[in-house]
């Protein structure tokens, strides 16, 4: 396990749900754990995640500039039906979503690039401001979920049983950072970009050579291993 001072990755497992059942653990494990003991991450419920971002589509197409044909790829209807399909991946979009959803801020660093991407703070107009303060039951507005991104696959940061932290924690950003840099000093991400040909991944629990991503994701299935690097 990658960690730094207090903050380290929490691994999420290697399936096409990673970035619902990080969002969602993040969330619920904050909402329920209050830091005494920490929920079990594959008790989250991946596919009622994947049902908010449908919803969402379904109830604000051409309501606002991404819930159309061009943002969304297909027709809204279309993605609403795509979305929840297990087999789909999450990405930008559905962390835009999201944040608008959970009113809440979502960090995603690039551990190839270091480029740390913020999804939430664009919501941050007036009828958002609003909707805030109309909705005094709402604790995670001025809260982050940090993610850690291979090139694809999420995990999740966390520190200790903390795993949304204040907006004005920039330690824990800085952290999440040192982290992203040891993984990718190690080579602990993914180039989806390599034309070399030679594009393979490699378990780091067994040294098994994997050919690409699907079959990462099998063997994970298959073994319960989850530590891959671009080999």
């Amino acid at each position: 396990t990658a960690s730094m001072v207090n903050i380290s990755r929490l691994k999420i497992a290697f399936d096409n749900s990673c970035l619902f059942r990080a969002i969602g653990y993040c969330l619920e494990n904050h909402m329920k754990s209050r830091g005494v003991e920490m929920i079990d991450v594959d008790s989250i419920d991946v596919a009622s995640y994947r049902q908010k971002i449908a919803t969402y589509v379904l109830e604000n197409e051409g309501k606002n500039d991404f819930v159309c044909e061009p943002m969304l790829g297909m027709e809204p209807k279309e993605y609403a039906a795509w979305i929840v399909n297990p087999e789909k991946w999450g990405g930008e979009l559905e962390m835009v979503i999201f944040s608008i959803i959970l009113k809440i801020k979502i960090k995603a660093i690039d551990i190839q690039t270091g480029i740390l991407y913020s999804y939430g703070e664009e919501q941050q107009d007036e009828k958002y401001e609003q909707d805030i303060k109309d909705d005094a039951s709402n604790k995670y507005c001025s809260m982050v979920c940090i993610l850690l991104y291979d090139g694809v696959h999420y995990d999740c940061i966390i520190r200790g049983s903390q795993t949304l932290f204040s907006i004005n924690d920039s330690r824990a950003i800085d952290e999440s950072q040192a982290v992203a840099t040891f993984l990718r000093q190690t080579k602990q991400f993914t180039n989806v970009n390599d034309k070399s040909g030679s594009f393979q991944l490699r378990c780091l629990d067994c040294s098994q050579g994997l050919e690409h991503a699907d079959a990462a994701r099998e063997h994970a299935t298959l073994t319960g291993h989850q530590n891959f690097s671009q080999a």
